[in-house]
């Protein structure tokens, strides 16, 4: 069961697998899952209508719904969204939000399993986080933002090719800029394209490490923001990857 915390009649914040029954899944292992979608659309619906823009924004991962052949065009995104996220929007998306932020979570905390944690409020994300005991990811595309400033200590930036190919400059540029604005950065390898010196690659990829395990990807407040180390790198994955 999803229960949803908060909502403005646009876009809603919705929490999963709190209360016994985490979601386990072969890379991050068990969590707690925080969801972003749109209040009055189900998810796939919301794709199809360019209103997943709200929760999502100019993501480059997100691709684009094609009348004519009525199928999703360039997604990389590893979101499902017939599956997962239309179950929570089953649960809960017709529910007024309780606001009830758990004492502490048993497991990961996992920001951001649909939608960018970007689009929903800082105070009652800040407040899961301070619950993640176990520890917690996130990541956000909307880093270059400064309405996403705040984010900086807890999230990761995420960063990929066809971020630098949307904006007309260079991953390692985009890389770069992240770290001079103070992120540490999450970037897909794209083909023929290997970490830097400043980079780690993620321990998931390396020997099987869980992000459970792991919880490297948690911005400035994380693990890796006491390291000199300045970003993660990962190969393509999910179910979009094809598409990278």
């Amino acid at each position: 069961m999803a229960e949803k915390l908060w909502s403005n009649d646009e876009i809603y914040l919705a929490l999963s697998g709190h209360q016994g029954n985490p979601s386990v899944n072969r890379k991050v292992g068990k969590s707690a899952q925080v969801w972003i979608q749109n209040e009055h659309e189900k998810p796939l619906d919301a794709f199809r209508s360019g209103s997943i823009k709200k929760i999502c924004g100019d993501c480059p991962l997100l691709g684009w719904y094609d009348p004519v052949t009525k199928k999703m065009v360039d997604r990389v995104c590893y979101g499902l969204l017939h599956q997962a996220p239309r179950s929570v929007h089953a649960s809960c998306g017709a529910d007024e939000p309780s606001g009830l932020v758990p004492q502490e979570f048993k497991h990961l905390l996992r920001l951001g399993a649909n939608g960018d944690p970007a689009f929903a409020p800082e105070d009652i994300q800040l407040e899961l986080i301070a619950a993640a005991h176990k520890g917690w990811t996130c990541y956000t595309h909307q880093w270059q933002k400064p309405f996403a400033g705040w984010l900086r200590q807890v999230s990761m930036a995420s960063v990929e090719k066809k971020m630098a190919e949307k904006q007309g400059t260079t991953v390692l540029a985009l890389v770069q800029q992240a770290w001079d604005m103070g992120w540490k950065t999450f970037r897909l390898l794209g083909e023929g394209e290997t970490k830097l010196k400043q980079e780690r690659v993620c321990w998931y990829d390396l020997d099987g490490t869980q992000c459970g395990d792991c919880t490297w990807c948690a911005g400035l407040a994380g693990p890796l923001g006491v390291t000199r180390t300045n970003g993660v790198v990962i190969p393509p994955h999910g179910n979009g990857k094809g598409n990278y």
